[in-house]
């Protein structure tokens, strides 16, 4: 077999399994893990689930009505919100796979084709809305009653995979987007995406813990911290250049799991090596990217360190029963026996976790060299034949 056929089959293979793969069986694993959690007696939690994977198909319906009044597509949206979504992805996703050179623009120059830019666009919205949901949800669940009984191989299966794989939808999702961001038709390769997901590992784990832990813990009063964080991401889109209040609104919120910037009219073409740079230019994203993802870790880690400190301090002290009044809850003595997690458990796993992945996002603000993968100097243009330089 000569060297490009490899190279092509290698492309599908990555894109059956990564892409394809990977929608298919997030989404099959939360909705058994909604009907799991119903048929075990918790209907709420259950629905709960439920309703987050259908979350991303609603808010796409909901804006295709407020921007183009389409009655028919939000109403099926809403009533098919399980499936359009997961539909949309895998249907770009084949089509790219009838030509996987196409959307390898570094090697042809050429911008990738429509199809794939509504794919990752779609698979961005199931990441930040139904996959970080999915992750909070499920690590609140298991502190409170723990890991379900077998349901095909092990002990909470059904759990376990389905925290993994929204673990791995939303790195993955984080990744495309930084570089989707800066130029729909040209956005980064796998290896690129690759790379640039690994660097928001210590990210997802770090928030989706504390925050977890935060809401489990200090019951209520945990809005006021979430509240707290989406103020000062809002302040700091307006520090890192973003200036459209809708734009900010929108990186606020998705950044509250992982750091990332939503910008709705980001330029559908690369500039030519002549064009001045605008606030929507490619050459100046990367600027935005950089300087609020800095502000946006450090934000994260101080709120959320000061929240897990306090959690200790109530789970290994007898304060808790001024808390306890505080937050009205009745007929729970100490917080620790209502939850699979003692104060142990809490003190040797938990807190080392958060502490240490807590530190390395913030490691990459010590060097440039760690930065490297997210290529914040990167440049796009053509020259005059229209291939990329």
């Amino acid at each position: 077999m000569e060297r490009s056929q490899i190279i092509k089959w290698l492309k599908i293979f990555k894109s059956v399994i990564f892409d394809i793969g990977l929608v298919l069986v997030d989404f099959f694993s939360d909705l058994v893990n909604g009907v799991q959690l119903i048929m075990d007696g918790h209907p709420l939690w259950g629905a709960c689930c439920l309703a987050l994977a259908a979350l991303p198909s609603w808010v796409l319906g909901l804006q295709v009505f407020l921007d183009d009044k389409d009655v028919i597509l939000f109403l099926a949206s809403l009533l098919l919100g399980w499936l359009y979504i997961p539909i949309q992805t895998v249907m770009g996703y084949l089509e790219i796979l009838k030509d996987p050179d196409c959307v390898d623009h570094q090697t042809t120059g050429q911008a990738i084709p429509q199809c794939a830019r509504f794919s990752i666009m779609a698979r961005g919205l199931e990441g930040y809305l139904e996959a970080a949901g999915q992750l909070i949800l499920n690590m609140f669940i298991i502190l409170i009653i723990g890991l379900r009984d077998e349901v095909f191989a092990f002990h909470g299966d059904i759990q376990i995979v389905s925290l993994c794989l929204s673990f791995l939808s939303l790195v993955k999702t984080a990744g495309e987007q930084h570089f989707f961001m800066r130029s729909p038709c040209y956005p980064g390769d796998f290896t690129e995406v690759a790379v640039a997901s690994i660097t928001f590992f210590p990210d997802v784990f770090f928030r989706v813990a504390a925050i977890s832990i935060t809401m489990v813990y200090l019951k209520w009063i945990s809005t006021l911290p979430m509240l707290t964080i989406l103020a000062l991401n809002y302040l700091g889109t307006g520090r890192a250049g973003i200036t459209q209040k809708n734009e900010r609104m929108a990186t606020s919120f998705i950044s509250v799991v992982i750091p990332a910037i939503f910008l709705n009219d980001a330029v559908d073409d690369v500039p030519t090596a002549d064009a001045v740079p605008t606030t929507r230019d490619n050459l100046e994203i990367p600027k935005f990217q950089k300087s609020y993802y800095c502000w946006n870790r450090n934000v994260l880690a101080t709120v959320l360190f000061l929240c897990v400190g306090l959690v200790g301090l109530i789970v290994n002290t007898d304060y808790f029963n001024t808390f306890e009044m505080l937050c009205h809850i009745h007929a729970m003595p100490h917080c620790h026996q209502t939850l699979h997690l003692d104060v142990g458990q809490f003190n040797t796993v938990v807190v080392p976790l958060i502490l240490a992945t807590g530190l390395l996002t913030l490691v990459p603000q010590l060097s440039e060299w760690l930065n490297g993968p997210l290529k914040y100097h990167e440049q796009i243009v053509k020259d005059e034949n229209g291939q990329l330089k």
